[in-house]
C-alpha cells in the first residue's frame, strides 16, 4: 500500500502531467473542453468533501489532488460533445460509489475514474462513443454538429482510417478528448516514470504486447504499420495505461511482477478486442486486472523458480544479465530526460533575453 505522503506526491505529479493533456483539448475543441474539465474536477471535489464528512476521523488523511484528478480523468476520456451532466454523474460516481466505500485514496480496490467511465459506457454508450471532428471550435451549450466513428470501432469491424504519422503523433483524429494526443501523452508518461509516480514496466509491456499482436493478427488488411499503429492509438488505450494501469498503488515491488503485470493486461486488451463487441475494452481489462495486481509478485517469483530450475545455472545468469539490462535502460532514460530538460531550459532561457 502507498504511503499517505507518497500518495499525495503522485497525485501532484500526476495533476501536472493532465494539464498539457488537457491544454490539448482545448486545442482541438476550444474552451468546451476546459469547461468540461472543470465541470468533472469541481464534481468529484464536492463529492470527495461529502464522502469525507461519513468517514471516521482516524480514517480521514490529508487532502490532496487525488479527487480533482479523478474528475479530470473522467472528463478527458469523454468525447468534447459529451453533456455536462454526464462528466458530473461520471465524477460522483467515481467518488461516492467507487472510492469512499471501499476506504478512500490508495486503499481503493479499482480506479475511480477508470471504473467510472466504464459505467458510463455501459448506461450511455451513444454519448461515449460519438465523436465530434477535432480542430473546431464547440459551442459552449448543447453541441449539434455531426459525431463520427472513431479507429478503435472500425477495427472492430475490420476497417481502418487513413491516417499517415504525423497525425497520429499529434492526434489529428476522432476519439476521446484527451486520448488522441499520442505524443502529448508519451513525453506525460515520461514524465511521470521520471517522477517515479508510475511503473514504467507495464506501459512498455502492455504498448509491446498489443503491437505484437498487432503484427501477427492483424484485424485489418492495411499495411502493417498501420494496423500497429491503429491498435495502438485507438480507443483510451495510451492514456488509460499511463494515467491508470501504470500509477504505483505499492501492491507490486518487484521488476518481474511489474512486467509480468503489464503482459497480463496487454494480453486482456488483445483477448477482448478480438472476442468482444465493445468498442473500448482498455477500461474493462484493467478492472479485471486490478483484482489480479497483488499476486504478480508472488506469481513472478514462482515463474523465476521454474525457469532456474529448468535452465539451471545458465538461466540465473540469463535472469541476472536482464536485471543488469533493465537497470541500465533505466539509467538510459533518465540521463535523456535529464538532457531533454537541460535543452527545453536552454530554449527558455534564450527566449526570456532581451
Amino acid at each position: 500500500m502507498t504511503s499517505a505522503v507518497d500518495f499525495r506526491r503522485q497525485s501532484r505529479s500526476v495533476f501536472a502531467a493532465l494539464l498539457p493533456v488537457l491544454f490539448m483539448a482545448c486545442y482541438y475543441y476550444g474552451i468546451r473542453a476546459l469547461l468540461l474539465g472543470a465541470a468533472g474536477a469541481a464534481a468529484a471535489f464536492a463529492a470527495d468533501l461529502l464522502g469525507r464528512r461519513f468517514q471516521r476521523p482516524a480514517w480521514r488523511e490529508p487532502w490532496d489532488l487525488s479527487g480533482v484528478n479523478t474528475g479530470l480523468m473522467v472528463a478527458l476520456l469523454l468525447p468534447a460533445s459529451a453533456p455536462y451532466w454526464l462528466v458530473v454523474v461520471g465524477a460522483i460516481f467515481a467518488m461516492l460509489v467507487i472510492r469512499h466505500p471501499f476506504g478512500g485514496y490508495s486503499a481503493t480496490l479499482f480506479h475511480p475514474a477508470n471504473t467510472a467511465f466504464a459505467f458510463l459506457i455501459i448506461c450511455w454508450p451513444s454519448l461515449v462513443t460519438g465523436y465530434p471532428q477535432p480542430m473546431q471550435q464547440l459551442p459552449l451549450g448543447k453541441v449539434d454538429v455531426p459525431l463520427y466513428a472513431s479507429p478503435a470501432a472500425r477495427l472492430m469491424v475490420g476497417g481502418a482510417e487513413r491516417l499517415d504519422w504525423m497525425e497520429i503523433l499529434m492526434g489529428s483524429f476522432v476519439g476521446p478528448m484527451g486520448a488522441t494526443c499520442v505524443l502529448v501523452l508519451l513525453l506525460c508518461g515520461c514524465f511521470l516514470a521520471f517522477r517515479r509516480a508510475i511503473l514504467w514496466q507495464v506501459p512498455l509491456a502492455v504498448f509491446g504486447v498489443v503491437a505484437l499482436f498487432a503484427w501477427l493478427m492483424p484485424r485489418t488488411g492495411a499495411s502493417t504499420f498501420l494496423s500497429v499503429s491503429l491498435e495502438l492509438v485507438s480507443g483510451t488505450l495510451i492514456f488509460s495505461t499511463i494515467f491508470v494501469a501504470a500509477l504505483d498503488s505499492g501492491e507490486i515491488h518487484t521488476g518481474l511482477g511489474r512486467w509480468l503485470y503489464g503482459i497480463l493486461l496487454g494480453l486482456a486488451i488483445v483477448l477482448f478486442r478480438t472476442m468482444s463487441q465493445i468498442e473500448l475494452v482498455t477500461p474493462f481489462a484493467i478492472i479485471i486486472m486490478g483484482t489480479l495486481d497483488h499476486r504478480c509478485d508472488a506469481m513472478g517469483a514462482a515463474i523465476r523458480r521454474v525457469l532456474i530450475r529448468l535452465t539451471g545455472r545458465t538461466g540465473q545468469l540469463t535472469l541476472q544479465l536482464l536485471r543488469q539490462a533493465g537497470g541500465k535502460l533505466a539509467a538510459a532514460g533518465r540521463f535523456c530526460w535529464g538532457k531533454l530538460a537541460q535543452l527545453l531550459q536552454m530554449l527558455v532561457d534564450g527566449k526570456e533575453k532581451p
